[in-house]
């Protein structure tokens, strides 16, 4: 293991992953596939699906802590993880293309399901939103007649919700801005990718630099000393686009390869790691572009950073074609 100082001047690579859990089924083209956090019992916990059944997993001892079994009507395809502060609890979302269910896995108790009631739309992704000392949930619908954000409360009442009629929605997350106080949605969608504002329930900005692309994942670069907030997004063009999150302005676009690019995450502000449809994790330096690449043995859809007790900065990934779940240790 590289010290801080070493890691922040070398390329970031990893070595063959040191614990293969369980496998899990899972669709091409969807990301957060599963969530690690440390628990409110202070247990570093994945969680993951397995066709229609749910796995709790402690990453420490290796060992699966809870099995719901049909959990869901359909495959799980999504997980989030939200702390809930008020109450201290763990809740998770878990989606199925057809049913949305929210946990309080505290206790295993499922607070709420919502079924997806149009025939032909399909759920592909949810998050939280903490707002006003209260937690919501919000869900995308793709190939449905009317392609929606919908908003919920932990009671399962629909209080919000956003048209989104021109474009499929493959991908939601939230982003709070602290220096304008404001609580934006992104969405990655079929050809553009889009932000909300929440607060005055309209289409913020639309990202669009007129390419053909599929947008899978977004995540927002928004330090300190930076004067606007970046969105990145990975395409199926095999570009990695930044832009100026509040003008919509490209910023720079880096040419990573000729392949999809799926689930992506930051490494210390420093590495922008992306999977990939060729087998591959790629490491990018968002200031020199320089890229350093991993090879798996599967397309690469979800990546999630972690710090593990023994092995200390690690990267979890979620693979589909030999449907394994693998933690890597650099």
């Amino acid at each position: 293991m590289l010290c801080q100082n070493e890691f922040q001047s070398k390329p970031l690579g990893f070595k063959d992953p040191e614990i293969a859990i369980n496998k899990s089924r899972v669709n091409e083209m969807i990301d957060n596939t599963f969530c690690a956090f440390i628990s409110i019992n202070n247990i570093l916990c994945i969680v993951y699906g397995y066709e229609k059944s749910i796995l709790i997993h402690n990453l420490v001892d290796n060992k699966t802590m809870l099995e719901i079994r049909n959990a869901h009507k359909r495959d799980i395809i999504n997980f989030r993880h939200h702390f809930d502060q008020y109450e201290r609890r763990d809740l998770i979302s878990s989606l199925s293309i057809r049913d949305l269910k929210i946990w309080d896995i505290t206790n295993f108790e499922c607070l709420f399901t919502f079924m997806n009631d149009d025939v032909r739309g399909t759920f592909f992704s949810s998050c939280f939103l903490n707002l006003d000392n209260k937690i919501y949930v919000l869900s995308s619908n793709c190939y449905a007649v009317q392609k929606s954000i919908k908003v919920f409360d932990l009671d399962g009442n629909n209080i919000k919700q956003f048209n989104n009629t021109d474009a499929d929605i493959f991908f939601i997350d939230c982003y709070y801005d602290k220096k304008k106080s404001k609580n934006y949605i992104l969405t990655g969608n079929l050809y553009v990718s889009k932000s909300f504002d929440y607060d005055e329930n309209e289409l913020y900005h639309e990202y669009n630099d007129n390419t053909q692309d599929f947008h899978y994942s977004l995540v927002m670069n928004d330090l300190i000393n930076m004067n606007e907030p970046q969105l990145i997004e990975s395409s199926t063009s095999g570009e990695i686009k930044i832009w100026n999150f509040h003008t919509a302005k490209l910023i720079k676009i880096i040419k990573v390869k000729d392949n999809w690019l799926f689930g992506t995450c930051l490494w210390n502000k420093k590495y922008l790691l992306v999977g990939s449809f060729d087998y591959s994790i790629l490491a990018i330096d968002l200031e020199t572009e320089e890229i350093t690449e991993t090879k798996c043995d599967d397309i690469i859809l979800t990546i999630k950073k972690i710090i593990h007790p023994k092995y200390g900065e690690c990267l979890l990934s979620q693979g589909n074609l030999k449907e394994s779940l693998k933690l890597w240790i650099k």
